[in-house]
């Protein structure tokens, strides 16, 4: 992985866990075959020019809350209507092109001030 300003890269499969406070954004940009888990320990992501969340390539991305933990991932972008136009540009708190699993025990809360708050092939 890698940290440069406010993006955090993931761009090998593995398991990550995640603590703290990010206003800013991680993007997964990792081989078609694997298989990412961020694991979230209490964290609080926020993004006002994009997605909080982005899987813009891997097999599948796995998303786990820790229990006992609050996480909350907001997009605090202005809302705004999508067009067809729009439907590769992330428009979401949590945002997938491949397969994605929420799960986990803990308290999740995720908001977009966008159209959706997780998109477009999902949940």
């Amino acid at each position: 992985y890698s940290f440069e300003g406010t993006v955090l890269t993931v761009t090998k499969s593995g398991t990550y866990t995640l603590s703290g406070t990010l206003e800013g954004q991680i993007v997964v940009t990792a081989g078609e075959e694997d298989k990412v888990t961020l694991c979230l320990s209490g964290v609080s992501i926020s993004c006002s020019t994009g997605s909080p969340v982005v899987c813009a390539s891997a097999d599948k991305l796995v998303i786990q809350a820790v229990a006992d933990t609050y996480n909350e991932i907001t997009d605090s972008r202005a809302a705004q209507s999508a067009t067809e136009e729009d439907s590769d540009i992330p428009n979401a708190a949590i945002y997938s092109t491949c397969d994605l699993t929420l799960s986990g025990p803990a308290v999740w809360w995720y908001t977009a001030d966008t159209t959706t708050a997780s998109a477009p092939r999902t949940i």
